[in-house]
């Protein structure tokens, strides 16, 4: 819906799809590929079963999350969008967030399609001058639905389990 929307209103439909198929590329190379390697050679290091995502633990998990956020930060197309370091900080954020909903999942499918919206949103709002507060919201709703998502799946998938209260 957010690509036919900025398809009509922007006049730019293989900009739109552009877009989508930018973010299946950042998405591969940045939430599976960075994490899963990074991921993958401090559980080597570690002398952890490093074939396993599942089995690694959580040092090779945050190391690969946070190798992944810095590389995506450092992306030229980023570098020239940050102005201080709020700016990193968001770009940093939402490696972390999309790399712990395929990490946790194993799905990349709903980070691609999350990455796009915001995306799509970002270019619209910078086109249409005061939408802003409304990229915002639609890039808040959509982070935050798809952490509990991530979350509710990794439970059910058994890569998250609940702590228990009392012991």
């Amino acid at each position: 819906l957010a690509t036919l929307i900025y398809a009509v209103d922007l006049g730019r439909p293989a900009e739109a799809v552009g877009l989508i198929v930018a973010a299946l590329g950042e998405e591969l190379v940045f939430r599976l590929a960075a994490i899963l390697l990074a991921g993958a050679v401090t559980a080597a290091i570690l002398g952890r079963d490093w074939r396993h995502p599942r089995r690694w633990g959580t040092t090779p998990g945050l190391v690969g999350l946070g190798a992944a956020a810095l590389v995506f930060t450092a992306l030229p197309g980023h570098v020239a969008q940050i102005t201080g370091a709020t700016t990193s900080v968001s770009f940093a954020s939402l490696g972390l967030v999309l790399g712990y909903t395929v990490l946790r999942t194993g799905a990349v499918w709903p980070a691609v399609m999350v990455h796009a919206l915001v995306n799509l949103t970002t270019i619209a709002a910078w086109d249409h001058q005061g939408l802003a507060g409304f990229r915002l919201g639609i890039a808040a709703a959509a982070l935050l639905a798809l952490v509990a998502a991530a979350d509710l799946a990794g439970r059910r998938l058994g890569l998250r389990v609940r702590v228990p209260t009392v012991i």
